[in-house]
């Protein structure tokens, strides 16, 4: 199959987090929540892209066969963008220690 070439199967792997941590970086200071879905989408679309592009040129795919990919790609986009909205906030709740709510009474009156 055409995974077993490296070029497909790694090459564009590799620019996946380099591009979402760019994204991210460059969005954070505006908005934490935005800078995350818009680095989950950018990762995602990175590698469907260099995938498809690499097949293209590799010549294992015609360029009319990316037609069909591209619903996929949108979902898969959509879903990237949600998880690391998602993923980003729980990041921050542990890397600030926000695990434990704030006790509002002293322990001996708490009625458990």
């Amino acid at each position: 199959m055409f995974f077993k070439d490296p070029t497909i199967s790694i090459l564009p792997r590799l620019f996946i987090g380099l591009v979402a941590w760019a994204v991210f970086a460059g969005l954070a200071r505006f908005n934490r929540d935005v800078a995350a879905a818009v680095a989950g989408v950018m990762g995602s679309l990175t590698n469907t892209v260099l995938v498809l592009s690499m097949l293209v040129l590799r010549h294992y795919l015609p360029p009319v066969a990316i037609i069909p990919v591209i619903p996929q790609a949108i979902a898969e986009a959509v879903f990237a963008a949600i998880m690391t909205v998602i993923l980003a906030r729980v990041f921050y709740i542990i890397q600030r220690g926000y695990t434990r709510a704030p006790e509002k009474k002293a322990r001996d009156e708490l009625p458990y």
